[in-house]
């Protein structure tokens, strides 16, 4: 599970093996628009930290860390979507 947003220079990188930096601030189940018209507080923004510097609709760190969400694969989502999660460790 993470807790932030992916970090370009962690170990392996989120960034390069698992292209977390294009999709940071993105949400499969959470709307946030398409540029030029954001919903939800979302901004058309970037991709962070060598990304694809393609510009979505993406939240900003702050936002998504106010929020109670938690981030999956896709192929995962049908199973948890709507569900609340327990986490402990």
């Amino acid at each position: 599970m993470l807790d932030r947003y992916q970090q370009r220079n962690s170990v392996p990188s989120e960034c390069s093996a698992f292209n977390g930096c294009t999709w940071a601030g993105q949400f499969a189940l959470i709307n946030g628009g398409s540029p030029p018209t954001c919903l939800r507080g979302a901004q058309p923004l970037r991709a962070p930290n060598g990304g694809s510097g393609t510009v979505a609709c993406r939240f900003l760190e702050a936002t998504v860390r106010s929020m109670s969400i938690a981030s999956t694969w896709d192929n995962d989502r049908s199973g948890i979507k709507n569900a609340r999660l327990r986490v402990s460790g």
